[in-house]
């Protein structure tokens, strides 16, 4: 029964979680409403850490899908108003269906929480590297190569502008400086990944324009302001971490801040009982 109970209001709280920070984003912004959720639901996570629940709990419900079809059916056909007609289709299964599905509110707090911190690095990365102009499927002309060299100039302007922005909101919504620098090299390893893809999109278009229906090699190529991925790493390095610290009391070999198999963050609750 205490199971039950639990996953139910572990259920309601992220739902409520979400919907407030749905309000923050259209109120503030999005990466506000983002951190909000994430702040939120690392705190949820904490308080559940100390509870076993085990048990899976059967969330039932009805689905009236095939009553609202068959009423919209007997109107079109005319046989609303005839008794026969629903005798029969009460005899032969009208009534709702019992659906039940398995409930388990930690598994569903830790999908919400990894969708949400995937999110909001995704937004600050694109917002960085939205400078860069599409050249998949395109021929390097003189003018969109002037636009490439521009584009990669603006982006590591944007990204010396939003990476401060990005530090100070972490400020204002989360407290343990593990969380932070996690969520700083998410962004920072997203960006870097979206200029490598990048880099390999416009050295195939550049080998198309050389030596057209011959296949060859998607080496990336750095020129002018387009730096190689190692520079361009070495210098989001500079500007991500410019003051990075050595937290001892937290620095352990258990602690991971790299993504998952599928390019994901999250945070395990080993990490957060610490910073409790």
């Amino acid at each position: 029964m205490f199971d039950d109970l639990a996953h139910q209001i572990v259920h309601q709280t992220t739902l409520s979680i979400q919907q407030a920070g749905t309000e923050i984003s259209s109120k503030k912004s999005k990466p506000d409403g983002l951190l909000f959720l994430i702040r939120h639901l690392l705190v949820l996570k904490q308080q559940i850490v100390a509870f076993d629940i085990e048990f899976v709990s059967p969330d039932v419900s009805f689905d009236f899908s095939g009553v609202t079809s068959t009423f919209w059916e007997l109107q079109e056909r005319g046989g609303l108003f005839n008794t026969r007609t629903w005798i029969q289709l009460v005899g032969g299964g009208l009534l709702p269906q019992v659906v039940e599905n398995m409930l388990d509110a930690k598994v569903e707090l830790d999908g919400t929480l990894r969708t949400v911190i995937n999110d909001f690095t995704n937004t600050f990365a694109t917002k960085m590297a939205s400078s860069l102009p599409p050249v998949s499927g395109k021929t390097i002309t003189p003018t969109l190569s002037q636009q490439i060299q521009k584009g990669a100039l603006n982006m590591r302007r944007s990204i010396e502008e939003e990476v401060p922005i990005l530090r100070r909101l972490l400020d204002d919504y989360i407290d343990d400086k593990r969380t932070k620098e996690t969520l700083v090299s998410a962004v920072q390893d997203t960006v870097t990944q979206l200029y490598e893809d990048y880099l390999e999109a416009y050295a195939a278009a550049e080998a198309g324009k050389d030596k057209p229906g011959r296949k060859t090699s998607r080496k990336p190529v750095a020129t002018g302001e387009l730096w190689d991925i190692e520079r361009f790493g070495d210098w989001t390095d500079s500007i991500f971490r410019p003051k990075i610290e050595v937290y001892e009391s937290d620095n352990d070999e258990s602690q991971n801040d790299d993504p998952d198999e599928n390019g994901e963050y999250g945070i395990d609750s080993d990490e957060e009982d610490k910073s409790s």
